[in-house]
This record gives C-alpha cells, structure tokens and sequence, in this order.
C-alpha cells in the first residue's frame, strides 16, 4: 500500500465519489490508500468572502430539488431534465423575490436565477441554463408569475439591459432601483440592478451579514436558507482579489448564481421601509407602486416558521420527500 506512483495517464471523464470514513479518515481501495475529501476542502480558506465556520451552518440544508422542471409557455412544467430545480412550490399569499444573472447563453456562461421566499430569504427554487437573453425574458415572466408574480430584480449590465427591457413590456412586477444613500430610501426611475464595483460591495457586504445572522443565531433550527449544492459551492469559491476590493469568481469556480443570489437577497432587503410616495419623477406608474409595496405582510405559514412550529408541507429527510 506504500508503493510508489511511477506515472499518471488520462482516462477521460467519469464519476467521482465522496466516501467518508470515521475515525483515521482512511481506507484501502483496492489496494490504493484512499483519504476523505471533506466537503470544507472546497471552501477557499485564505480570501474567501464567505468564513468557513458559518458555511458549514448551510451543509445540513442541502438536499436535491423536489422535482426539476422547465417553464413551456409560461407554465412551470416537470421535467427531470429541466433547467429548473425547485424545492418548494409557491404557498398561498407569500411574496418573493427574483434575483437574476444574465449571459448571451454560449461557452461556460450561464443565465441564472434564485428564488427567495420573504421574510425569511429562504431559497425556494433555482434557474441555471444557456438560453437567448430575449428567450430569458419570456422564461423569468412564467417563473415570476408562478411565484405569486414575485418581484424580479435583474441585473441590467450588459446583456441584462435588454432581457430586462423585454420582460417590462409584460412583466408588473420588476425591481426598481433604490436610493439607499438618502436619509429617507426613495424609488428611482430606472428598472434593475446595476453592478458597479460601489454597488456590488453593497451586494456582498448584505450577503455576508445575512449568513452571519444566520449562522449565529436560532434562525438556521426553524428554516434553511439554501438548499441547493451548486450554490453552496459558489459561495465556497467567491474571493476577495487579493490586496484589492474587488471580488470574483476563483480559478475552477464560476459566480453566476451567488451573484443571483446576492441580488435577490438586496431587492428583498429593500422592500422594507420605503418610502413610496416620494419618488424621484412621474414616470412609475400607480398600479406597479401598489404591486412593490413594503414587504410587512407575512402568511401564516411564515409565522409559524418564525415561531418555530412547521406548516404543513412536504419535508425532506435522508431518505426523501414525504408529506409531513
């Protein structure tokens, strides 16, 4: 078992496997000596954003979607194969919110998007796939409309600025930018959110308060804020650029749902306290003030959450989804 490696060849790609072992954390495959990869070993150590001790409060909720799906027509439609994983259907009068990543939909670049339940920011479902930035729109307005026409913040850089210009064409129910640098928070004229190097430290600095709130406090024993594994791991590979302030993707990891993530996070943060009346001009009509009123209301499944007993649902254990 100490014999040397005299070389290594490619064999193409295959499954690997994550086999954990107590105690010396070892074991003999076939004769090869085999060690743990423990899942802190994809968690960059040095300038991660995100601390180890409280990713590890987001492990235990992650679990395979209830079911994925596609959206055909603007209906959510099961699909194993689909390119949206969901892990709780819409509940009665909740509200919720859309953070959402735009790309042209070649290469590695993914459009994404997550869906996060108020108040508790609880991720619900998850969009990831290579689609047309108009193809986007018309999938976002089915998804947001399935959602009790969540409010759908995207990110208007690039590309974003023309799915997000689509879907306001149909779509009640878009995020408007907030001033969050006046005394009294004021609504702007302008659709979505725009990552700048200001705005995205605003992004991540909310992020990482949301998972320190959450790891250090009771909320993670009456609700889990993640619960999808792809995310999990690009919060694990976001970085502080070293002796910079900008942060980023590292080598072997991509950010485009932790982006969505962190935008859907910000667009329900800004719905408390807002002042709707005092607008920068004219041109928000009156309907669309009504739809992004203050998000106080809460159901009362989000109450008894709160209160620590559990709605009726489906719940997920290590053996599957049952109803409870």
């Amino acid at each position: 078992m100490l014999d040397t490696v005299e070389s290594i060849e490619p064999d193409g790609h295959g499954i690997t496997y994550d086999l954990t072992v107590e105690g010396d954390h070892v074991f003999s495959a076939n004769g090869i000596l085999t060690h743990n990869t423990a899942e802190e070993a994809f968690v960059l150590r040095e300038f991660g954003v995100f601390p180890v001790a409280q990713l590890r409060t987001l492990y235990s909720g992650l679990r395979p979607p209830r079911f994925r799906a596609n959206i055909v027509n603007g209906k959510v439609l099961r699909d194993e194969r689909g390119f949206l994983s969901v892990w709780d259907e819409p509940r009665g009068d909740s509200l919720y919110d859309i953070g959402v990543d735009v790309s042209l939909g070649v290469g590695e670049d993914w459009s994404t998007a997550e869906v996060l339940r108020r108040p508790t920011g609880e991720q619900v479902a998850e969009f990831r796939g290579q689609v047309e930035p108009g193809e986007f729109a018309d999938l976002l307005d089915g998804l947001g409309r399935h959602y009790n026409t969540a409010q759908i913040s995207v990110e208007v850089n690039n590309v974003g600025r023309y799915t997000n210009q689509r879907l306001s064409e149909t779509y009640p129910n878009l995020y408007i930018w907030r001033r969050t640098d006046k005394i009294r928070h004021k609504l702007s004229n302008f659709w979505g959110w725009e990552t700048s190097h200001k705005s995205k430290q605003e992004l991540v600095a909310l992020a990482k308060d949301r998972l320190y709130r959450y790891a250090t406090t009771d909320a993670r024993h009456k609700f889990q804020l993640i619960h999808s594994e792809a995310l999990y791991k690009e919060m694990s590979g976001f970085s502080q650029e070293p002796g910079t302030d900008r942060f980023a993707a590292s080598a072997g990891f991509t950010d485009d749902l932790v982006l969505a993530w962190m935008i859907g996070l910000k667009a329900s943060s800004d719905e408390y306290g807002i002042e709707l009346e005092s607008l920068d001009g004219p041109d928000v009509p009156v309907e669309l003030m009504a739809s992004v009123g203050p998000a106080t209301f809460m159901s009362e499944d989000e109450v008894a959450m709160l209160r620590g007993s559990q709605p009726d649902e489906d719940v997920w254990n290590p053996t599957g989804w049952r109803s409870r």
